[in-house]
């Protein structure tokens, strides 16, 4: 175990992605479960506030320290086992890192958030998805064991499946030493589980897994000190494209269309036919910033999607080329100037210029000295364009820079608003609490796949309600009764005293 005091060192600790920064006392870097079992045991009968830290890759604050010290996950970066299929790792693992071990063996990890240096804790912390979600679903639906370390210091080993609730929303489970546990879920809030990405609060359900219960937790009920994940064969062959439109809603209608026939082909498991795994959008606005470093994304483009597709036999490339052409057309699209990749170089190209879009936004707001305003909704899939009507109209009315982007696939969409200035700032949070209670009419979420950390605390008040939070409150303090783990994630403090 290694502990640092030095502030030059713990300054590199106190902030994540979102720019939010935070104070502490010390930094303690764990190199097994018994490490942390100790420093958690001792913390807790001191009352002494621990927050973890994975890579600080996280956008809603999460790892940011609001005092006390600092548990880093550094050093249990080991992957234990790889089998044809399922890998056991430990949290400080990268995603890349596991990608690559994986790629080696012709296996596949699928979730793919689109972070590759996020720890794999902090992928399960928040539940992370990405483009592949489309397919695959998020982290949860991948994660098969789990071993933790509660707050108190007590290690316990939970295999999917192990404990579930009962039907008074009760759980009973072992501890490794052999102790009896008993908590009761939260009876008024459960996640709404119509959603395909949902990542706003405690994964509560009837009759729910316990393993579910510390997956997208954020950190608060306990320590993930080794995650065994489902591996399956990695596809033979990858086809990506982006597709480019003069208006952005006929992108929206192609959108609607190709989901529609790819949920059909994937249930009816039809070879050489349309299916994708990914359905990734970029708005007009997305288009012109970073148009400076892709001077070849097509003069009259409005929108882009980016489809990628597996397929198992290389004959069926020119074939499935052909229907994506074909269909783009329907809707429209720049068919001649869309993009092909057929190849891992050529798909890793598109991946960045995905990614290049959020640098961008990040670069524009330092020059403005301006943090942004980003949603993580998602909603139903039949009121997805009912939210970017409104969006659109809002934005335009209040005369506010902003780009769009992201999993169009699963209604899941990425809006950054970015405020030249105070006053914009200021209007931007506004119109953000309209977003945010639009949504939640619609049955949405505020959070697809960020967490809710502490930026967005007091939209996910709203969103549930005091009853709801209490209700959460009283399970952290049943696993965490000293409420020394990750405080000030999810339930404000206020909540716990």
């Amino acid at each position: 175990m290694i502990t640092k005091t030095e502030p030059k060192i713990i300054e590199n600790y106190l902030q994540d992605a979102s720019l939010l920064k935070g104070k502490a006392s010390g930094l303690i870097l764990p190199e097994s479960t018994r490490d942390i079992s100790g420093i958690l045991e001792q913390a807790s009968r001191k009352r002494e506030p621990m927050t973890v830290s994975g890579n600080r890759t996280g956008l809603t604050g999460a790892a940011v320290p609001e005092g006390g010290q600092i548990l880093a996950t550094d050093q249990l970066n080991r992957i234990q086992t790889i089998e044809a299929g399922f890998a056991v790792i430990e949290p400080g693992v990268t995603l890349e890192e596991l990608q690559r071990e994986t790629a080696k063996r012709h296996l596949m990890y699928p979730p793919d958030p689109g972070e590759r240096k996020a720890f794999l804790g902090g992928n399960a912390a928040t539940n992370a998805s990405g483009p592949r979600a489309f397919k695959y679903g998020a982290t949860r639906q991948w994660i098969r064991r789990l071993e933790v370390v509660l707050p108190t210091g007590e290690a316990i080993s939970v295999r999917r499946g192990q404990w579930k609730a009962d039907r008074l929303g009760q759980i009973q489970f072992l501890t490794k030493s052999g102790k009896e546990k008993k908590i009761s879920l939260p009876r008024k809030y459960t996640l709404n589980q119509k959603l395909t990405k949902n990542s706003a609060g405690y994964f509560i359900y009837p009759e729910m897994d316990l393993i579910d219960l510390f997956i997208g937790a954020e950190g608060t009920l306990g320590v993930v000190t080794e995650i065994e994940v489902g591996l399956i064969p990695a596809p033979p062959h990858v086809l990506a494209l982006v597709i480019f439109f003069r208006d952005e809603k006929d992108a929206w209608m192609f959108v609607r269309e190709i989901k529609t026939i790819s949920l059909a082909n994937r249930f009816a498991k039809q070879a050489g036919q349309l299916e994708a795994r990914a359905i990734e959008y970029f708005d007009c606005r997305s288009l012109q910033l970073i148009r400076p470093d892709y001077p070849h994304i097509p003069k009259h483009a409005q929108a882009a999607i980016l489809i990628e597709q597996e397929y198992m036999d290389e004959s069926d490339e020119r074939t499935l080329m052909n229907l994506w052409y074909e269909i783009g057309r329907r809707f429209n699209s720049l068919a001649s100037e869309t993009w092909v990749a057929n190849s891992e170089e050529l798909r890793e190209e598109f991946r960045e210029f995905r990614h290049a879009l959020p640098a961008k936004v990040n670069a524009w707001l330092r020059t403005h000295n301006q943090i942004k305003i980003s949603t993580d909704m998602a909603v139903p899939s039949h009121t997805l364009f009912t939210l970017l009507d409104f969006q659109q109209h809002a934005l335009a009315k209040e005369g506010l820079s902003y780009v769009t982007f992201g999993h169009i696939g699963d209604s899941h969409l990425h809006l950054n608003i970015m405020p030249k200035n105070d006053e914009e700032r200021k209007r931007a949070k506004a119109l953000y609490w309209d977003l945010m209670r639009l949504v939640n009419r619609l049955g949405g979420t505020i959070s697809a796949e960020h967490g809710i950390g502490k930026l967005k605390r007091e939209y996910f008040a709203e969103m549930v309600g005091r009853e709801a939070l209490q209700e959460m409150a009283a399970l952290k303090k049943a696993l965490d009764p000293s409420c020394i783990l990750n405080r000030g994630n999810i339930v404000a403090e206020d909540f716990l005293v």
